[in-house]
């Protein structure tokens, strides 16, 4: 699981090298990448998240170009609250990882989509992954879990 997350926090610093304004959008673009995931208390999606809370900490504690923040939500609501409020603010993230809590969140992941922000979807495509997100997103990182399942039995 380390190594996924080491490639995905790889494909964000990629992300988020170009700057400036993205086409589309009439805000500027600010330092900021988010991460959003899941409230990081048990299993696999409370690894990862622990997983990134602890890489973000290194990277900013590194310094650089870039400042990384972790959003974690206990719920969909709550993770759409969040988008809404970062895309409130008045420069654009630099890039956005999701890990999307369930298909309630995909309206909120348009948004971004829309104002063409570097988007990489994190463990699972939303089903029915909008037209509009499948285009603008850099990379869905997910694995086959029925097969993965298949395979261990």
């Amino acid at each position: 699981m380390k190594r996924v997350m080491v490639v995905l926090f790889a494909a964000v610093l990629m992300l988020v090298m170009a700057g400036g304004v993205f086409a589309g959008s009439k805000k500027e673009v600010g330092n900021t990448v988010y991460v959003f995931g899941p409230t990081p208390d048990h299993g696999w999606t409370g690894s990862a998240a622990r997983f990134a809370e602890e890489k973000i900490a290194q990277l900013n504690a590194a310094g650089g170009k870039f400042n990384y923040v972790f959003r974690s939500a206990g719920s969909p609501d709550a993770q759409i609250q969040q988008i809404e409020a970062m895309m409130a603010e008045s420069r654009l993230p630099a890039g956005v990882v999701i890990q999307a809590s369930d298909n309630m969140v995909q309206a909120a992941v348009e948004q971004i989509a829309n104002a063409n922000i570097p988007l990489i979807l994190f463990d699972r495509l939303l089903d029915g992954t909008s037209p509009l997100i499948r285009q603008k997103m850099l990379i869905a990182m997910s694995a086959d879990n029925y097969a993965i399942g298949a395979g261990a039995a």
